[in-house]
């Protein structure tokens, strides 16, 4: 989820068709490489199955849409992705956009901890992963708002707001479509997690408004933060629910107060816009939990906030997982894995969440993707699913926040290999939702090929 925790103290660790279709469109940017030249030859200490191999391109695109306007020393917003092509044919051909959350943390996370063809073999290398998504879908994975890891803009240049990055997306994926105009006539979808619940109603809201000509399907959010007026409560509600708090206990009533008070800030900033997020609220879940705060051996521990199966040293509460992200890092910072992935423009070195993205994108003036969900919904279907042992974008929340739009009153066992009870809404026509029994946040880093399934 959002590594973001330790920039805001909480649930930053997540942690209307507005005005981003208002005025002219940028055009596709003049000169833009060619493929070719995205190509990434070789995967740095990848052993790839010569049966299947991997075909990889990535790199920076020109993704300002006021590019045309500003002066030719100014440097300008270019997002970074990463396709791998799919190695094995579907029914039919389809593409992927992939986001991770925070805002400001890469989509590394997902290629290489989630859903992706590769993870580090801890000894500075890669590992071939079974059942990564681009087993039959083309995944392009997207480093984004500017500045988000190998992405790059000016540093007083940042975004602040949801229909901004909106109009960066669609920057890029005019720009995407030139280089790459055999995908312009794949079925296309979005997935990502945690807050990639703002992210992707908003930027389907703007595919299906943009005239791209392209066959939008749909959309998936894996454990998304969609809707804070239903979701900040869903700590305590969640808490009960896995025995984690004990009802009408001192514990349950400092968080039900805070709760109670988190709900009237919301209501309070509901004035002028339906919020994302508010600093009270920021602090409920940690008070639901605070009471599994410990001394161990004497060290200071705390319950792992992305699975509550598990503790983690205090006051990091999960964002020391998973243990491959410090791998990941050094991986990333290799110079020749730099140059190998056509990342030399960079301005700064990879950084999984990067603190100064997620300050400034603050989201103050934007409404909750909540507000944008029905409008969406009415033109593609979009799938929520869910781990079962992540409390900071829990599935009792997502069941809550969903129930609003489908009333959906009955759930139905779903088979997902050996895993037990895992469940989805009977209603499947417009937003289709479930949640996967133990399994953490990161059910994709743990569950690739169920996730296929999905």
């Amino acid at each position: 989820m959002l590594q973001s925790a330790l920039y805001t103290g909480f649930l930053w660790a997540l942690l209307p068709s507005l005005f981003f279709l208002s005025g002219s469109e940028a055009a596709p940017t003049d000169n833009l490489p060619s493929a070719a030249s995205f190509y990434v030859s070789h995967v740095p200490d990848l052993q790839q199955d010569s049966s299947r191999p991997l075909h990889v391109y990535a790199g920076h695109l020109p993704s300002d849409p006021d590019a045309a306007s500003k002066p030719a020393t100014e440097v300008t917003a270019h997002l970074y992705f990463v396709l791998v092509k799919n190695r094995r044919l579907a029914d039919k051909e389809r593409i992927l956009f992939w986001f991770n959350g925070g805002p400001g943390c890469s989509s590394f996370d997902g290629l290489m901890m989630e859903v992706g063809p590769w993870r580090v073999d801890g000894k500075g290398g890669l590992r071939v992963a079974e059942g990564g998504w681009e087993e039959y879908t083309t995944m392009v994975y997207i480093d984004q708002p500017p500045g988000t890891g190998f992405s790059y803009t000016s540093t007083d240049k940042y975004l602040h707001e949801l229909p901004d990055a909106s109009r960066y997306f669609i920057t890029f994926l005019r720009n995407f479509y030139q280089v790459f105009p055999e995908y312009k006539t794949m079925d296309t979808y979005l997935g990502g997690e945690s807050y990639a619940g703002q992210y992707i109603p908003y930027f389907a809201d703007a595919i299906l408004n943009a005239n791209l000509g392209v066959p939008f399907r749909g959309a998936a959010i894996g454990n998304g933060w969609i809707d804070a007026r239903r979701q900040y409560p869903s700590f305590l509600e969640y808490a009960v629910k896995h025995g984690i708090v004990t009802e009408n206990s001192d514990d349950w009533k400092r968080g039900k107060d805070i709760t109670d008070r988190c709900m009237e800030d919301i209501e309070k900033e509901a004035g002028s816009i339906e919020p994302i997020h508010t600093d009270l609220c920021e602090s409920v879940m940690n008070v639901v939990i605070e009471h599994h705060t410990k001394q161990i051996n004497g060290t200071k521990t705390c319950m792992n906030m992305y699975d509550v199966r598990l503790n983690d040293l205090h006051p990091a509460c999960g964002m020391n997982w998973p243990p491959d992200v410090r791998d990941i890092n050094t991986y990333l910072g290799r110079q020749d894995v730099v140059r190998a992935f056509h990342a030399q423009d960079a301005s700064t070195a990879w950084d999984e969440c990067r603190p100064a993205i997620h300050r400034a994108f603050s989201t103050r003036r934007s409404n909750s993707s909540i507000t944008i969900l029905p409008s969406v919904l009415e033109k593609v279907p979009m799938m929520v699913f869910a781990g079962d042992q992540d409390l900071i974008c829990n599935y009792v929340g997502l069941e809550n926040c969903s129930n609003p739009i489908l009333d959906c009153q009955q759930y139905r066992r779903w088979n997902l290999g050996n895993l037990p009870k895992s469940h989805l809404c009977q209603d499947l026509q417009r937003f289709p939702h479930g949640w996967i029994r133990r399994a953490p946040y990161k059910s994709r880093h743990d569950l690739t090929v169920h996730g296929c399934e999905l």
